[in-house]
């Protein structure tokens, strides 16, 4: 399709915001489910429940992701009869953790992905790493740090 110069003047980007009847609602993600990721400890990892994780992955995810993970992990760990999943219901881990926005297990979860600690799939699916490695040398420096932590975990 060809666009005339004046569809096409219509058309140009621009910095300002869209209308807001022109906006699509985020979908609000009140429940998704969680799996343990392919592969299990190797020389170099960590269990997520180790002190090595708490002293120095802390920094980094911030409590909310850590104790999701923890929980995640405790709970992945106690499956019975075959099963290979929990369901994460936001609102109710989010009381349960003692959080006070759901939000807060959205961002927890975000954060686990980002990091590379969970990889999350278009069919509502968490698979969360139950061994973490070193934290990298490259963002360990004060500056990277700082860095990683400006990106916010919520859209």
């Amino acid at each position: 399709m060809i666009l005339s110069p004046v569809t096409l003047k219509e058309h140009q980007l621009t910095l300002q915001p869209l209308p807001v009847e022109d906006q699509v609602p985020m979908p609000t993600l009140d429940r998704f489910t969680v799996t343990a990721a392919d592969g299990g400890p190797s020389p170099l990892t960590e269990s997520v429940r180790s002190p090595y994780v708490e002293e120095c992955w802390l920094p980094y995810l911030g409590c909310e992701a850590l104790m999701f993970a923890r929980r995640c992990d405790q709970q992945l760990s106690q499956l019975k009869d075959g099963a290979q999943s929990i369901a994460v219901i936001v609102s109710r881990w989010a009381d349960a953790l003692g959080m006070i926005y759901p939000e807060q297990v959205i961002a927890a979860k975000n954060r686990l992905v980002r990091f590379g600690m969970a990889t999350w799939d278009d069919k509502g699916v968490m698979a969360l790493k139950r061994h973490w490695p070193q934290v990298p040398d490259a963002i360990a420096t004060a500056e990277h740090r700082k860095l990683l932590l400006a990106i916010t975990d919520l859209p």
